[in-house]
């Protein structure tokens, strides 16, 4: 399945007629095995599917995520139009919405998947009214996206902190798929030993920035990957 994107600046000239249908789109997440998340996501997905750490390549930056499937390119938790999850990810909840920023203003700029199935000029809640204003739709969108920039920037400094502390460690998780063992390579977890050996100063510093339940949460989340091969099982994977 080809995911279909075009996104562009919402208008209220070219968009005034658009509507958009209720409920949520797992369209962009085709084929994806992991999902963007914010530190402050890691307790609420806790109990949903495994979080983890991951590491650009080209930057060595790390990064948040949920995982979707075992295998390369697969999804299991958010396909086919259902949400088998507790918690949907800001992500998830955002689209097909984006905010594009001027790196040289400082400005922020609404925009929209404007391919997406989400919208309708039929059916759903206008984004704009009669007179062109936005509508609560929308406004809410926009605040929406504001917590997003606001939570990515969060995660960043904690993810930093834990990079800083030598506290990811790059991991292999093992699982079974008919009976033969398989495992999951390239990804970091917290290390618990680490944490355990930490000194004085950066354990209160960790509870000072309220670190620890999101570090636990994440921790406790790996459990989680029973429930996402019990899942691609029912799914016939």
């Amino acid at each position: 399945m080809t995911f279909e994107r075009n996104i562009v600046a919402l208008d209220s000239n070219e968009h005034r007629e658009l509507r958009i249908r209720p409920g949520f789109e797992f369209e962009h997440l085709a084929g994806q095995q992991l999902v963007p998340l914010a530190a402050s996501e890691l307790i609420s997905a806790a109990n949903s599917f495994p979080t983890i750490f991951v590491k650009d390549g080209a930057t060595g930056d790390y990064r948040c995520a949920g995982m979707l499937g075992v295998e390369e390119g697969e999804n299991v938790v958010f396909t086919n139009g259902q949400g088998n999850s507790a918690y949907i990810p800001l992500d998830i909840r955002r689209y097909p919405f984006y905010i594009a920023g001027n790196g040289d203003t400082g400005e922020m700029t609404l925009c929209i998947n404007e391919l997406s199935k989400k919208f309708s000029r039929d059916f759903g809640q206008p984004l704009f009214d009669e007179d062109g204003n936005p509508s609560q739709v929308v406004n809410s969108m926009k605040k929406l996206l504001s917590e997003h920039a606001r939570n990515e920037a969060e995660t960043r400094v904690f993810v930093e902190f834990l990079d800083s502390k030598n506290l990811l460690e790059q991991r292999e998780l093992m699982f079974k798929v008919d009976g033969k063992d398989r495992k999951i390579s390239g990804i970091f977890c917290v290390s618990e030993q680490a944490v355990r050996d930490l000194d004085e100063a950066s354990v209160l510093e960790m509870h000072q920035r309220n670190y620890f339940g999101a570090v636990y949460a994440h921790l406790v989340s790996l459990g989680q990957v029973r429930r996402i091969l019990e899942l691609k099982a029912k799914q016939g994977g």
